[in-house]
């Protein structure tokens, strides 16, 4: 008896939880926090259909001004790091749109969806905290701002910040794990670009 209810209890639960997972995020315009599976926050400027554009092309990610590491030794790392941003950004972005690509030149006349951003953080945490410490201490962080634009008329559709933390590396080095955080990034984006 108590078997079956428990069953019944964890189908119940289930359910539940797949009801939730299957909700639709909002792709009306207006400005929205923890929007759909994952995205921080985004403005929909428009609406939009993703499936109505040839492709989806990523410009190169602004990495100019984000903030580098005071400490000497992870410089060369984060530099490293940072030159790999679009290409790390756009694999992330490829495992939810395989067909999206580099922007080679500017796609001005075509019918692309352009992804543009700038990453505003990328921060390589403390391995030592993240092995001795653990729970979220020395993680390492990522973040980028960016816009998904109309190639066709040059229209901001939509603005997004997205933020990943990774706190456990597996003996990776400092570049990777930013890289990786990137590369989750990137993944936000193409569950996002999936939404519309």
């Amino acid at each position: 008896m108590i078997t079956k209810r428990f069953a019944v209890a964890v189908a119940v639960v289930f359910v539940a939880f797949a009801a939730m997972g299957a909700r639709k995020a909002s792709t009306a315009p207006g400005k929205y926090e923890g929007w759909g599976p994952d995205i921080d926050s985004i403005e929909i400027v428009k609406t939009f259909k993703t499936a109505g554009y040839a492709r989806v092309v990523v410009e190169p990610l602004d990495t100019s001004s984000t903030p580098r590491p005071e400490e000497k030794d992870m410089v060369e790392k984060f530099e490293k790091a940072s030159r790999r941003a679009t290409e790390s950004f756009l694999k992330g972005l490829k495992k939810n749109v395989p067909d999206a690509a580099m922007a080679e030149t500017q796609p001005g006349a075509s019918r692309v969806l352009i992804v543009r951003g700038k990453v505003t953080l990328m921060e390589p945490g403390s391995r030592a905290k993240r092995m001795w410490v653990g729970y979220g201490a020395g993680a390492s962080r990522a973040a980028i701002s960016g816009e998904i634009v109309d190639g066709q008329t040059g229209e901001v559709l939509a603005r997004f910040t997205q933020e990943r933390r990774s706190a456990f590396d597996r003996l990776a080095g400092y570049e990777e794990i930013m890289v990786r955080n990137l590369v989750a990034i990137g993944e936000d984006v193409g569950n996002l670009l999936k939404e519309f």
